[in-house]
């Protein structure tokens, strides 16, 4: 759906070649929107819709692999396919899942992923401005 709305342009979700590329006046909207929105609409979306229309249909176990893999899978186009880093996504997607059943709400689910892409806001900007 990202690829099919940029009309043939460029899309990524590689934070330093986002931020890289965005001017110092939108930095901070930008932070705001991988921070804020991005984790209320993917939980929304994973960990709400899908996971709970799963859970209807098969055994938790198997709706918490299926949604946690989705989600992983969704995500590899922003990282150019690099397959290795499935892993790590599909660890955050059932941490993410876990939080979301342990709760029985999709906002520590929320807060959780707004703190991963915290940190990788973090990770980026030490990048661009490295010390010293």
């Amino acid at each position: 759906m990202t690829e099919w709305l940029a009309h043939g342009h460029t899309v990524t979700q590689d934070i330093q070649q986002i931020g890289g590329n965005t001017p110092l006046g939108l930095r901070i909207p930008l932070v705001l929107v991988v921070v804020c929105v991005g984790p209320l609409v993917e939980e929304l979306l994973f960990r709400g819709v899908l996971l709970s229309a799963l859970m209807k249909r098969v055994h938790v176990g198997w709706a918490v692999a299926g949604s946690s893999l989705l989600f992983a899978l969704v995500h590899l186009p922003g990282l150019d396919y690099q397959w290795y880093a499935l892993p790590n996504l599909l660890l955050l997607a059932l941490l993410l899942a876990g939080l979301r059943l342990r709760s029985g709400s999709i906002w520590p689910a929320v807060l959780a992923h707004g703190v991963n892409n915290l940190l990788a806001v973090a990770v980026w900007f030490v990048a661009i401005n490295p010390p010293g």
